[in-house]
């Protein structure tokens, strides 16, 4: 090989070995992130959250309408019904799973160092780490109900004073 071609390899190899690591290091953050994000279901988590609160808000959404309705002396028109129904359903599509997934993903992790990153997939994908993973699931699917009613009952608190401050006579 000519001294000038050997010169040059090296020179090039120099470079990429400098900056090669900041690169390796930034797609293995990304990856670990997203192992780890799989080992613990958070996109599932989500999804199911979503669901949840889709539900809950259909049953809850017909009575409070009904509600308002009888509050202000009448009954809910179908044409109302109906644009509550589509009200609620556009509600129903604000976020996705997948976009708070990324969302979450995006900022899990910002000051931990890939090793950190590293030992965190490994306590995931141990058994006691699958262990939790199923107790927070748990836990989240009893949590989510709980939140899910209990805004149902604070809600109508709010909208019954609500309503109750706007029925009152205008003071002077």
């Amino acid at each position: 090989m000519h001294p000038h071609r050997f010169v040059l390899h090296f020179a090039a190899a120099a470079l990429l070995s400098v900056s090669a690591p900041t690169v390796f290091a930034q797609e293995t953050r990304q990856e670990l992130v997203q192992k780890i994000q799989a080992a613990q279901g958070i996109q599932d988590q989500f999804e199911k959250q979503l669901a949840d609160q889709r539900e809950s808000l259909k049953g809850y959404g017909a009575k409070l309408l009904g509600d308002i309705a009888a509050q202000s002396g009448g009954e809910a028109s179908a044409r109302d019904k109906a644009a509550f129904d589509r009200f609620l359903q556009r509600c129903a599509q604000m976020f996705s799973g997948k976009e708070l997934a990324a969302k979450w993903a995006a900022s899990y992790g910002a000051d931990l160092s890939t090793d950190d990153l590293r030992e965190i997939l490994a306590h995931y994908e141990s058994p006691i780490g699958k262990k939790e993973v199923r107790a927070n699931k748990a836990a989240m699917a009893a949590f989510s109900a709980w939140m899910n009613a209990e805004s149902q009952t604070r809600t109508d608190a709010l909208i019954g004073g609500l309503l109750r401050d706007l029925q009152q006579p205008a003071k002077r």
